[in-house]
């Protein structure tokens, strides 16, 4: 399945809209979200049918800056997981609201959920380059929000970042702001979790198994990552500790290494 998510900060320009049309057509994505398109939703309904998309919605706003758009074609059989787009509040007083959403979407979701989207939120200090540091709260309760939701970052090639403002060449902020977050079972862990769920169903539905292997995901996730944001916060506290010597020599092996640590966590 191919997924598109795009923030266009601008969807207006003819060249923006070819691009879009251009790329639509050559991958054949199965679901396309589009963020900060700047265009109406009359605008917006013409340029899904110009990229070839029979379904879909746009959610109403104020102003146009925050008109999304969600497209897909027809699918065939049942779905086996739901693909919710996000884009997070921008407003530090209103994040909140975007971690509660996420977490009541899954626990009434009986199958398996992808988030993506543009957040509007860093994990960790390593997140953001230029600018000032982001609150260690607003931070938090993005991780909490994960680890409530038993999910974890699939990962990505390309750019470090994926948001940058320029104000002068010397003021660059550069963020990673878009994810996509799901269910991963790369631990041996996770393997025995699902065994684990799988033995004490048999018999039951296929819906009911689903939902004790969330349920058993749950507890699990609750002892193991809680551990791991333990971590995270230690080795991060330690790299700006180090940070603040010569990077040089030793020292900057030191960097180098508990960089390494952050991104395996």
């Amino acid at each position: 399945m191919k997924i598109l998510s795009w923030n266009f900060r601008g969807i207006g320009h003819d060249r923006m809209v070819s691009a879009l049309q251009d790329w639509c057509w050559r991958e054949r994505p199965n679901l396309v979200f589009l963020m900060e398109t700047m265009i109406d939703m009359d605008a917006l309904e013409i340029t899904k049918k110009k990229c070839g998309f029979s379904k879909g919605v746009c959610p109403a706003s104020e102003g146009r800056s925050s008109v999304m758009g969600m497209w897909w074609n027809e699918l065939k059989g049942t779905p086996s997981w739901r693909d919710v787009g996000v884009y997070g509040w921008p407003e530090h007083d209103n994040k909140f609201r975007t971690w509660d959403l996420m977490r009541r979407i899954q626990e009434e979701c009986p199958t398996p959920i992808l988030f993506f989207g543009d957040f509007n939120e860093i994990l960790g200090e390593l997140g953001k380059r230029g600018g000032e540091r982001r609150s260690e709260m607003c931070m938090d309760g993005f991780r909490q929000a994960i680890d409530d939701c038993v999910i974890r970052d699939m990962g990505y090639k390309g750019s470090i970042f994926t948001w940058q403002r320029r104000v002068a060449p010397e003021t660059i902020v550069r963020e990673i702001l878009d994810r996509f977050l799901a269910y991963w079972l790369s631990k041996e862990e996770c393997e025995k979790v699902v065994k684990r769920a799988g033995e004490s169903g048999v018999g039951e539905f296929a819906h009911v198994k689903i939902f004790s292997c969330v349920r058993e995901f749950r507890e699990w996730a609750g002892v193991t990552f809680d551990k791991v944001r333990k971590r995270i916060k230690e080795a991060e506290k330690f790299l700006s500790k180090c940070q603040e010597d010569t990077m040089e020599g030793a020292n900057l092996e030191q960097c180098k290494m508990i960089s390494q640590d952050l991104d395996e966590l």
